[in-house]
């Protein structure tokens, strides 16, 4: 079923050394690795939006100080 193929993805995620992600960072990482393999997100955009967002951040942390 389906429910049972979100928890076997659960766990290949969730190894014991991330067992400290919050419910949402995991949401988050189900849903993008469900996009990637569904060709609804391409990795090379999902490196794009991270190197975007940390040179945001630290243009904030720049700007504070």
């Amino acid at each position: 079923s389906s429910v049972e193929h979100v928890f076997s993805q659960g766990r290949h995620l969730l190894h014991f050394t991330r067992n400290r992600l919050s419910p949402s960072s995991t949401r988050a990482f189900l849903c993008l690795g469900s996009w990637l393999r569904c060709d609804l997100l391409a990795p090379e955009d999902l490196t794009n939006i991270m190197k975007s967002l940390n040179k945001r951040k630290r243009e904030d942390k720049s700007v504070r100080y």
